[in-house]
């Protein structure tokens, strides 16, 4: 069972995608899923040592994660998809 943590839907094309962050023993990992299926092949991830340093970086943790979700995004909606 998946531990999801978040949720973001969109519609692209008249249909609508689901967007989840799903915490993971290694860390984050976000996927895009359309009918409780994955879209794609594509998923995004972040494990928790590169969390940590991110943490004392410049770019927090949350804004890494919110730039994974907006790439599974334009993954589905740019034109090569």
């Amino acid at each position: 069972m998946e531990n999801v943590k978040q949720t973001h839907t969109f519609t692209h094309n008249d249909e609508e995608y689901e967007i989840r962050v799903i915490q993971t023993e290694g860390g984050i990992k976000i996927k895009v899923y359309q009918d409780d299926k994955p879209a794609n092949q594509w998923s995004y991830s972040i494990n928790w040592d590169v969390a940590i340093q991110l943490d004392w970086s410049a770019i927090s943790f949350r804004r890494a994660v919110s730039m994974l979700i907006e790439t599974a995004k334009q993954d589905i909606t740019s034109p090569a998809n």
